[in-house]
């Protein structure tokens, strides 16, 4: 009779310690990820600053240029209008196209980034609730053995 008490308690004490071992699991995954989705989000910011960064000495490098050909201009003596101000504009223009392709490039990783870290927590949610999961199928399978031994001993 003591084996089959020991047998018993065993049996729900290992189907315990699994359940147990099964949700400490599962918070460490979701931590993990919570950890990884921070580091998603803070790259998206330091992506951010960056391109607003690359845009702000794209602009100043737009103005420097623009001062030196209008100085250009004035020092040959020739008016900037007709074929002079066309150049200045589609030199403009072309500089505006660049700061939206760094824009688009910077939005771009920023998305990337921010689905990164919704992504994380995501998997993080599905490990702890996986864990509950495979915590009461522990405990389940631990009481139909602890149940089985019981009945094989009476």
């Amino acid at each position: 009779m003591a084996l089959t008490t020991i047998a018993l308690f065993s049996t729900i004490a290992g189907a315990g310690l699994s359940a147990y071992g099964s949700i400490q699991a599962g918070k460490a995954q979701q931590q993990q990820s919570e950890y990884n989705a921070k580091v998603a989000e803070n790259n998206a910011i330091a992506q951010s600053q960056e391109t607003d960064y690359q845009i702000d000495r794209l602009r100043e490098n737009q103005k420097r240029s623009q001062s030196a050909q209008l100085a250009a201009i004035g020092k040959s003596g020739l008016s900037v209008e007709g074929s002079f101000e066309d150049v200045i504009n589609d030199s403009n223009i072309s500089q505006d196209l660049d700061a939206l392709a760094l824009q688009y490039r910077g939005n771009t990783a920023v998305n990337r980034f921010s689905a990164q870290a919704e992504l994380q927590r995501a998997t993080g949610k599905n490990a702890r609730s996986e864990s509950k999961f495979g915590a009461v199928s522990s405990i389940l399978s631990g009481t139909t053995s602890a149940v089985t031994t019981k009945l094989k001993f009476d």
